[in-house]
């Protein structure tokens, strides 16, 4: 294997992924921007003096964070105190594969290997800051029995979404060669055989002469390349003529991977007819891979039907047990936990691996760093565990399967066959034809998805961070004002001054506002105060967000991740309702310090999407239909939220600060909000 190929099997993936800026609203309502509350949440106190006119004016600062969101994955309409990432949120997944954007979700001989292979595990934060500014005009009338009035309030916000410092931070933003392909070189003598049938055989080197053979006229040893292969990897790969590197079904039966017959033909006893094999991991790691081999380094093979009583012995003649520290592969596992050796495969003793790809037995980790695939049957393999040797079999429906089955191939690794320590020379020609693609992907330049979508205009890996003002909220309030209790109705309107998304492509950026929407609310909210240290207070409103233009990422039919694709016209809107309750506890000597305890509901119906065109062209540069669906499915969100908030009120100015945070929900991130305010009064 040449350097550079070496050099592109080291590859790592160093980009960050992320994004946040959901098909509508995904966020709860700002404690301080809710339009109704005067910037808190307690119970109004009396107001000052007996004027008919009165004027307050109030301001808060806030800042919220999030790095999780409560996703319900069975019916989508359920609510839920397990958590997933913000991806799961966004995209619909918590990882997944680029291919997963387009059309049908799969693609076959792309050209770009990594949208099919390479899973993407976004993980990223929201944080938000700022202020909200408010005033409310109130005039009273009627003996001071009732009470009419304006209120406005508007925030300035600071919104960041980048890479997140918090989580699982040891996962990769995107895998890379190194996750699904692995060399290994060996020199090695001819296989020392070792009789065990009682009949007092001998050991001795192998008498074939091997190209790369070197030695020293007694002992000959082969450079010999092992390696495996993930085999959605290679399924993604395509040869110089634009067809499949692997052919699950050439039309006649045969599975081909470059053109070389892989499946042993239907009723062949001999399993040397095919020059790969396959070995099941089912947590899709790449595992190490090396020659069964003694401590001097030569390859061992054993034979005979009493394994135990063939393994090596020490220089006292005791046996050394397969997998010890004197028995291993000749590049050493350190870590056991996590990788295992998958040994060249020498036998008969295989297993037909199933048209879906679902059987055989994981190649599971043992206590030793030793793994043995190379011995003959499965009671002829000392401390094996009972993982499976699979082979593909001709004139099985692996097209109609394992084919269009990614997850199932993740799962499998090819595997030379080899005897006597040497590699078949078809498997051999596999390698070459698979160097020399990942040469060429070099070459071109084509090492990533997400690269492949930034020349689509689509920036995965660019953080953002918006600044501007948000949505202006002004309320028309009436309602009757008793002693001991008060109730308003009111007419609202969220008028859309807050930065639009006018970029899909952009994914990190997030509106500060409605993206342009207006909204229309209606609201009702109440107290009651029977004593001086207790009260209580709700509200309930439903908002609807009309009909607006947006800019959104294509969704494309049979697509099984959204908000990636290029830009398209659609309407959106959507509704939602906020509803709260909270208890108040007034000082018995102070009725204006308190603190107060409650809670908000929050739930959004589904959105409501219409494309402007019945298709667009995806980043292949082909012509597919949208699929609206995609994005309207599992937008029904919903948060149930404690708050609570410490007040106080001298002379003619308030103060408070409170908190929030979100315990349940759907669809919604996982929430946790602080603030701190001010109210003069006039």
């Amino acid at each position: 294997m040449n350097k550079s190929t070496k050099k592109i099997v080291a590859l790592l993936s160093v980009t960050t992924f992320g994004s946040l800026c959901a098909t509508t609203e995904f966020r709860s309502p700002l404690s301080v921007h809710d339009g109704y509350g005067h910037g808190y949440m307690h119970y109004p106190l009396d107001p000052i003096g007996d004027r008919g006119w009165h004027i307050d004016l109030w301001g808060a600062g806030y800042t919220r964070c999030s790095s999780e969101a409560f996703i319900d994955d069975c019916d989508g309409d359920s609510n839920t105190t397990k958590t997933k990432t913000l991806s799961a949120l966004w995209f619909g997944k918590d990882s997944f594969k680029g291919e997963e954007a387009f059309a049908s979700g799969m693609l076959t001989a792309s050209g770009n290997p990594w949208l099919s292979f390479a899973t993407l595990r976004p993980r990223f934060m929201y944080t938000e800051m700022g202020v909200v500014l408010g005033a409310d005009f109130e005039k009273r009338f009627k003996d001071d029995k009732w009470r009419i009035g304006l209120r406005a309030s508007l925030p300035i916000k600071k919104i960041e979404v980048a890479k997140s410092s918090f989580g699982n931070c040891a996962e990769e933003p995107e895998e890379g060669l190194k996750n699904v392909v692995v060399y290994q070189e060996e020199n090695i003598r001819a296989a020392s055989v070792i009789d065990n049938d009682g009949n007092g055989g001998s050991a001795g080197v192998g008498t074939t002469q091997e190209p790369g053979d070197v030695g020293d006229g007694t002992n000959r040893f082969n450079v010999q390349t092992a390696y495996a292969y993930r085999l959605d990897f290679l399924s993604s790969l395509q040869n110089t003529d634009g067809r499949p590197l692997v052919i699950y079904d050439d039309g006649t039966g045969v599975t081909r991977i470059a053109g070389i017959q892989v499946s042993r033909p239907t009723g062949a006893d001999e399993v040397t007819e095919v020059p790969i094999l396959l070995a099941r991991r089912n947590d899709g790691k790449l595992p190490r891979i090396g020659l069964n081999s003694n401590a001097a380094g030569n390859p061992v093979v054993i034979t005979g039907a009493n394994p135990a009583a063939a393994l090596p012995t020490d220089v006292n003649g005791n046996a050394i047990p397969l997998g010890s520290a004197e028995v291993k592969p000749s590049s050493a596992q350190t870590d056991p936990r996590y990788e295992v050796f998958l040994l060249h495969n020498l036998g008969n003793n295989t297993t037909e691996l199933a048209a879906n790809g679902q059987n055989g037995a994981e190649a599971t980790i043992l206590n030793s760093t030793f793994y043995d695939l190379n011995l003959g049957g499965q009671a002829n393999r000392p401390d094996a565990g009972n993982q499976d040797r699979l082979r593909f079999v001709s004139a099985t429906d692996y097209a109609g399967g394992l084919a269009t089955d990614r997850a199932e191939q993740a799962k499998l690794f090819v595997t030379p066959r080899a005897g006597c320590g040497n590699i078949d020379r078809n498997a051999r020609a596999i390698q070459n034809v698979v160097d020399n693609i990942l040469e060429g992907l070099e070459r071109s330049g084509n090492n990533s998805a997400t690269a492949f979508f930034e020349d689509c205009n689509i920036l995965l890996c660019q953080g953002e961070h918006v600044f501007g003002a948000g949505d202006l909220d002004i309320d028309f309030f009436v309602g009757p004002w008793r002693d001991t209790w008060y109730m308003n109705m009111l007419l609202g309107a969220r008028f859309p001054t807050g930065k639009e998304h006018k970029d899909p492509g952009r994914v990190l950026f997030q509106p500060t506002g409605n993206n342009d929407h207006f909204e229309l609310k209606l609201a009702v909210e109440g107290g009651w105060r029977p004593t001086d240290w207790f009260a209580l207070k709700a509200d309930a409103s439903y908002s609807h967000a009309f009909k607006h233009k947006e800019k959104k990422a294509a969704a494309f039919t049979g697509a099984t991740v959204k908000n990636i694709g290029p830009a398209v016209d659609a309407d959106v809107s959507w509704g939602y309702f906020t509803g709260h309750f909270d208890l108040n506890f007034f000082h018995p000597d102070n009725p204006n310090l308190g603190f107060n305890i409650g809670y908000e509901l929050w739930a959004k119906r589904d959105d409501n999407v219409k494309f402007c065109a019945e298709t667009a062209v995806d980043c292949l540069g082909k012509t597919n239909t949208l699929d609206k669906c995609i994005l309207e499915k599992n937008t029904n969100s919903m948060s149930h939220k404690v708050r609570g908030e410490v007040f106080h009120r001298h002379n003619f100015s308030e103060f408070y600060v409170g908190a929030s945070h979100i315990f349940a929900g759907r669809q919604v991130m996982k929430e946790t909000e602080w603030h701190i305010g001010m109210v003069i009064n006039f």
